[in-house]
């Protein structure tokens, strides 16, 4: 999980998961969603579905 920060738009968040809408079509199956610009709040989380740009994530415990 280690690389270099990619955008993404954040477009629905549960404590479970996150849907995201990303141009990074090679996105990793397993990363660090960073919730703020300053990296405050970080979750890892693995992919669960992909739709064209639009991830549905599920955090890890």
């Amino acid at each position: 999980m280690d690389g270099e920060p990619l955008p993404c738009t954040l477009l629905e968040l549960t404590w479970r998961g996150a849907r995201v809408s990303t141009a990074k079509i090679a996105l990793p199956n397993a990363f660090i969603l960073l919730l703020s610009g300053h990296g405050l709040i970080e979750r890892k989380c693995r992919v669960i579905w992909r739709e064209w740009d639009v991830v549905g994530v599920e955090f890890e415990t």
